[in-house]
């Protein structure tokens, strides 16, 4: 493993260089693979501002290879201070117990060592929808924005001289920061109010009672995030370039964050405050980015929404860069993006039309019409743009078998009129539909909804399937049922489905085990 990272570093841009010891060492865990951590900007974002603190650093650690080394220096996770993980997803919580279970460190923060084992933290967008899955794991939860809060963490760390329960009484006032009941019985601190825990059993229902979905929306209330007002106040671009990306050897460069739509069922649009970066902000980041590379992605739940969208495109086309974007949300989208991609060498473009029928899609909060997603897909492929991959989701409220046939009408139709418009008569249109089953989020008004029984929903993706696996030029790729089911429990459940998931981990069990072990308790 400590071969393969030296041949990984060789292949990066912009790599700070990493020399330990410092007075607060930080291992910055992404768990998941190298490529996907190293895809994620806010992950990057962290690792950049713990590494410009004076007297810290930051060595990342992936879920490859036991026991884990650093990626700078090959060092064991028992030579750092702190253990910091970045979580984005529900379906990376397995990982981070699988992790601290390989590096021998006991998972439950009342259990562990006071003095020999590192204290553990756990952020990201995951804690935000729901933090009580890894509260008992954790030493300290960062919920919300990590502008300033990170740089506290490490400022008062090196403060503290390494005193752990000073340190810990340090940062709990601090907004967005909660030290866990665990943290404060491991070092004799005052207790928190205890994190809610339903004595309902989330994880054992198969499909949550509305009412009951509604008081764990209030329950999640209790710790208040830390949201900054103003993006200008950190950078927001790729620390490092590498080829070992999901998305190639681009500088990722955030324009906004936040959802001015709200659509129905989207956490982040009733969640997050939308924020857009200035024009001169983003050019700036853009102007230091060029160092490593000429590629970039542009970043943001929807680009097309920022008011300088336009200028943006005008002046990086000017600049003769490669340009993609993380989302196109079609009613934003412009002919000046469109040529900015094509110009760009983009052969590929991703839209979201969710539903396939007007109605359902009207009920998400989109209004938007089949026709213009039609419309897109004909200016995209006259311009080069053939590659179509296009998301949906199965499994929304008051869903019927009509509205999963309009998903299969929608792609043919689209494809259909994109190869009728298309530039290069020798170039074929091809679409992806990417399917997935929807998952309710607190917070959103779709969260008090009911939705379809899994036996409706396995009928509705099978029905699917053979719909649109008679289409030339489609492919589909259908989600995992286990999965689905894996994150619903996760995003709904209470502080006892920790023990869930260190048992799967400990039998080395997969999603369904988890699902299936979800279900007896």
């Amino acid at each position: 493993m400590a071969l393969h990272w030296r041949r990984v570093l060789e292949h990066e841009q912009g790599t700070p260089r990493i020399v330990p010891p410092a007075n607060c060492q930080v291992a910055l865990i992404y768990p998941n693979t190298y490529a996907v951590g190293m895809s994620s900007l806010g992950y990057q974002m962290v690792y950049r501002w713990i590494n410009e603190q004076p007297g810290a650093l930051a060595e990342r650690f992936f879920c490859e290879g036991i026991p884990a080394l650093s990626v700078e220096n090959q060092r064991p996770l028992e030579q750092f201070d702190l253990v910091a993980f970045s979580i984005a997803y529900e379906l990376d919580l397995l990982d981070v117990v699988r992790f601290l279970m390989e590096n021998r460190v006991r998972l439950l923060a009342a259990e562990r060592d006071p003095k020999a084992e590192p204290i553990i933290i756990a952020g990201g967008i995951c804690l935000l929808v729901n933090r009580l899955p890894v509260y008992d794991l954790a030493d300290v939860l960062v919920v919300g924005d990590g502008e300033g809060t990170v740089g506290q963490i490490v400022r008062e760390w090196v403060v503290s001289g390494g005193d752990r329960r000073h340190f810990l009484q340090t940062i709990a006032p601090i907004e967005g920061i909660e030290v866990t009941e665990g943290a404060c019985r491991r070092f004799g601190l005052d207790l928190p109010a205890a994190a809610i825990s339903d004595p309902r059993s989330a994880a054992s229902e198969q499909q949550l009672e509305v009412e009951n979905r509604k008081s764990k929306i209030e329950d999640r209330k209790s710790v208040r995030p830390h949201f900054v007002r103003s993006l200008d106040s950190a950078d927001a671009f790729s620390a490092i370039v590498t080829r070992y990306t999901e998305l190639g050897e681009r500088c990722l460069v955030e324009i906004a964050r936040g959802c001015p739509y709200g659509c129905r069922f989207c956490f982040l649009g009733h969640s997050l405050p939308y924020r857009p970066r200035p024009f001169e902000a983003v050019r700036e980041m853009i102007e230091r980015g060029r160092r490593l590379t000429p590629r970039f992605g542009l970043i943001a739940p929807a680009v097309g929404s920022h008011p300088d969208i336009g200028r943006i495109c005008e002046w990086c086309l000017g600049e003769g860069l490669e340009i993609s974007f993380s989302s196109l949300r079609l009613e934003d989208v412009t002919c000046d993006m469109l040529n900015l991609l094509a110009a760009s060498g983009q052969r590929s473009l991703t839209i979201a039309p969710e539903a396939g029928s007007e109605r359902l899609r009207q009920q998400l909060g989109k209004n938007l019409t089949n026709a213009h997603v039609i419309a897109f897909a004909a200016e995209a492929a006259a311009r080069g743009l053939a590659n179509l991959r296009m998301y949906f989701m199965v499994g929304l409220p008051t869903e019927q078998r009509e509205d999963i046939e309009a998903i299969a009408r929608l792609v043919e139709a689209t494809r259909r009129t994109a190869m009728a418009a298309r530039r290069d008569p020798q170039v074929s249109v091809r679409v992806e539909a990417n399917v997935s089953v929807f998952v309710p989020k607190p917070g959103t008004p779709l969260a008090e909804w009911e939705t379809p029984s899994s036996a409706q929903i396995r009928k509705h993706l099978k029905r699917l399937g053979a719909l649109l696996g008679r289409l030339d030029g489609v492919r589909l790729r259908m989600p995992s049922f286990a999965e689905a089911e894996a994150q619903r429990i996760l995003t709904w459940a209470d502080r006892g489905v920790l023990r869930t998931l260190i048992e799967t981990a400990r039998s080395g069990g997969s999603w369904r085990h988890f699902v299936g072990l979800a279900g007896k308790k």
